[in-house]
């Protein structure tokens, strides 16, 4: 198993450096924009994000005119970020926007106050409430539901090796304890 950030397994799926993704957002909305990709199963349907900020501020309304970080702009991170911002009653159009490129480097830029608050996911948001960072928003205190999780391959794939193919998942499943 490699780890590699959205876009850059996006483009090895596209080349088929790698035969699935376990990151089923990117390669969905690439299937959206026209890329032969396929999602093949969903094991997560909730989505698991949350607004951390930086210790000073404590409400939403005290992000308006300040910058939020999230992975890359356009995508579910994004979307979830601007919702969770509309809900607290604030409008996200009063804040700005920034994308990291993972989530990493969005903890990075919150660590060193580049930005006032990003959109992380576990266990990032546990590791920087404990560092006194203040969780602002959930995903889950909204119930939003997304397919956040699951398994994506290239089309391409799915004609060229369909017994393989069912063999995978099955050891998918068992290794996710489902």
């Amino acid at each position: 198993m490699i780890q590699m950030a959205g876009a850059v397994q996006t483009s090895a799926l596209v080349v088929g450096e790698i035969d699935y993704l376990t990151g089923i957002t990117s390669p969905l909305v690439a299937a959206a924009r026209g890329l032969p990709f396929k999602g093949i199963m969903i094991t997560l349907e909730k989505t698991l994000f949350w607004i951390i900020a930086n210790p000073e501020i404590r409400r939403m309304e005290d992000l308006v005119g300040k910058t939020v970080a999230v992975d890359r702009l356009a995508t579910l991170q994004d979307i979830v970020a601007r919702d969770l911002v509309r809900r607290k009653g604030v409008n996200p159009d009063r804040l700005t926007f920034i994308q990291t490129g993972c989530v990493s480097n969005s903890v990075q830029s919150l660590s060193q106050g580049s930005v006032a608050a990003a959109l992380l996911s576990l266990p990032h948001n546990f590791v920087m409430t404990q560092k006194g960072y203040r969780e602002l928003a959930s995903a889950l205190e909204f119930n939003q539901r997304s397919a956040s999780g699951g398994i994506a391959t290239h089309e391409g794939k799915l004609n060229k090796d369909p017994p393989r193919r069912k063999g995978d998942c099955p050891g998918d499943l068992r290794g996710n304890g489902i």
